[in-house]
C-alpha cells in the first residue's frame, strides 16, 4: 500500500487527464493545472484527497492518499 506521495499511483490514475506534469490534457480540460503556484499555494493535502474521492470510485483509499500527495510536489 502506498504511503506518501506516489508518483507511481499519479501515472497510473490520474496524469491521463491531468498530465504527467500536471498540465491538463484535453481529456481532462477545464480542470486546474496541478503544477499552477497560485493553485500549489492554495491546496493542502485534506482537500485534493476530498475533491479525488469525490470523482474516483475505482481508486483505493491508499491510491488516493498517495496521488493526492503527489499532486501537490508537481512544479
Amino acid at each position: 500500500m502506498p504511503r506518501g506521495p506516489s508518483r507511481a499511483a499519479y501515472d497510473k490514475k490520474c496524469a491521463m487527464c491531468h498530465g504527467k506534469n500536471g498540465v491538463a490534457l484535453k481529456m481532462g480540460e477545464g480542470s486546474k493545472n496541478l503544477n499552477d503556484p497560485e493553485w500549489q499555494n492554495s491546496a493542502n493535502l485534506a482537500e485534493v484527497i476530498k475533491i479525488v474521492a469525490d470523482g474516483k470510485d475505482k481508486m483505493t483509499a491508499a491510491e488516493i492518499k498517495a496521488s493526492s500527495a503527489y499532486a501537490l510536489t508537481l512544479k
